[in-house]
């Protein structure tokens, strides 16, 4: 007969806090033989389930939660041992959700920095709020700059925070080969950001990447760590405008860490349909993966960009 262990579902809304009780969501919860286990409805924020454990791949469950006009969540793998309770939160995103921006006065001073860099403070706090002020496309742009900046905050390279190799994010007024996007940035970081990131490589921390999809570049990287919502850094080495010792850095974050499935699955929908990957998706993935995939070293901030998402 097989052991028995415990997984741990816990819900949260787009503001990142436990969805209400009384919230109505649909649950499945599979194991690694893709035998389902659960399979019900739930009005509560958070359940713990008894689960069969077999010591073999049967051990990798996998849970989907649904809720009406919300984005599905779910995550894989979800290993189980005897005895132990494995834990696991999702956040279930409203589709007709607002953003709710932190406002440029209360942004973290490292924040405010990094987007002031060559155009100064009041010039980029005026970017800031015709960003959030502006049309659902102008919004998306802050909300993908608020992901990667959260995202490189909250990745430790060696014992450090990955953005603190960036000085600056480059504006469309300092560099007009460039334009804001609702799915990367372009930035300044030091060029011994390539030579550490070079270095993770060794360790399957950081992998190759494609540059075909990169005018300009010269390398890219993408991170390992989770299964979805990776950073990818790519870098444009021969920018002439880059400052000494300062290399022209683009970050983005992929939906998938499978090569075929990115642009299966990201890459190619997006051509057809003349689109870019949408950062409300892009944040809920990297937030599931950063809560659940380990936890963040001690010192290390959670992800946790600075909006949220409240129904409209």
């Amino acid at each position: 007969m097989a052991d028995k262990a415990y997984i741990e579902v816990s819900l949260f809304n787009g503001t990142r806090q436990p969805v209400e009780p009384g919230f109505k969501t649909h649950i499945t919860l599979t194991n690694g033989h893709q035998d389902i286990v659960i399979r019900e409805y739930l009005t509560v924020p958070s359940i713990r389930y008894p689960v069969s454990v077999y010591d073999n791949f049967g051990d990798n469950y996998r849970v989907n939660v649904s809720a009406g006009k919300h984005h599905a969540a779910g995550f894989f793998p979800i290993r189980v041992k005897p005895g132990r309770v494995s834990r696991v939160s999702l956040i279930l995103l409203p589709k007709n959700g607002r953003y709710r921006f932190t406002e440029w006065e209360s942004l973290d001073t490292k924040i405010t920095a990094f987007l002031s860099g060559f155009i100064g403070k009041q010039r980029a706090e005026d970017h800031y709020n015709d960003l959030l002020d502006g049309e659902p496309l102008r919004q998306d742009i802050l909300a993908s700059t608020h992901n990667l900046v959260a995202a490189l905050d909250s990745t430790l390279l060696g014992d450090q925070s990955l953005f603190t190799w960036f000085d600056r994010m480059i504006w469309p007024e300092e560099d007009r080969s460039i334009a804001l996007q609702r799915d990367r940035f372009f930035a300044y970081a030091s060029r011994q950001l390539l030579d550490d990131i070079r270095r993770a490589r060794r360790y399957g921390s950081w992998v190759d990447a494609p540059v075909v999809l990169h005018p300009g570049a010269t390398c890219s990287f993408k991170q390992t760590a989770f299964q979805e919502a990776n950073l990818q850094l790519t870098f444009h080495e021969n920018d002439q405008q880059a400052p000494s010792e300062m290399v022209k850095v683009e970050v983005d974050i992929d939906y998938y860490q499978d090569l075929v499935a990115h642009f299966l699955l990201e890459i190619l929908p997006n051509t057809l349909r003349r689109d870019k990957s949408d950062p409300r998706i892009a944040g809920m993935l990297r937030w599931i993966a950063s809560r659940n995939y380990r936890p963040s070293a001690e010192g290390t901030p959670e992800f946790n960009p600075a909006y949220i998402i409240e129904p409209a």
